[in-house]
């Protein structure tokens, strides 16, 4: 008779809920690697519940952060001419180059981290030793200078 060992049941609850929110293999493996590496820097967190229900909790809503991150870009289709360097939207992307050096750093910071990097706004406010409500309006009034400078 085999045991399961403890990390493998864990990634099966894991793996579980996070593929119960997302019905793909792929994004649950994503999901229940951020689910894992969360909370092996956030174990001070742990309020003592059994640990593959939290991480199970987590790898879920890591699943469903990822789901909606994807649903961003479900009717943009990839065509051969988006690989090349020369695009009819070349122009867009310096302006909005342009206007990412008007900001400040930690304006440029947040929006990098928030939006390109996919940090959650907990995440870089942890970062930042901040609240997460003071990220939010950072983000905010950052995204509020884009628009009109855009």
């Amino acid at each position: 008779m085999s045991t399961t060992h403890d990390a493998d049941r864990i990634w099966q609850k894991a793996m579980f809920s996070a593929n119960e929110v997302c019905n793909n293999t792929q994004i649950a493996e994503d999901a229940a690697c951020h689910a894992f590496n969360y909370v092996m820097s956030n174990l001070d967190k742990w309020d003592g519940r059994p640990i593959e229900n939290w991480v199970g909790i987590i790898a879920r809503n890591k699943a469903l952060t990822l789901k909606r991150g994807l649903g961003r870009f479900a009717d943009f289709e990839v065509h051969e001419s988006h690989l090349t360097t020369e695009t009819p939207d070349a122009a867009d992307h310096s302006r909005l180059q342009t206007a990412l050096r008007s900001l400040k750093p930690r304006e440029v910071e947040v929006i990098v981290q928030h939006y390109y990097d996919d940090v959650e706004l907990q995440v870089i406010a942890e970062q930042n030793n901040e609240s997460v409500s003071a990220v939010k309006v950072r983000l905010m009034r950052a995204r509020n200078k884009l628009k009109d400078l855009l």
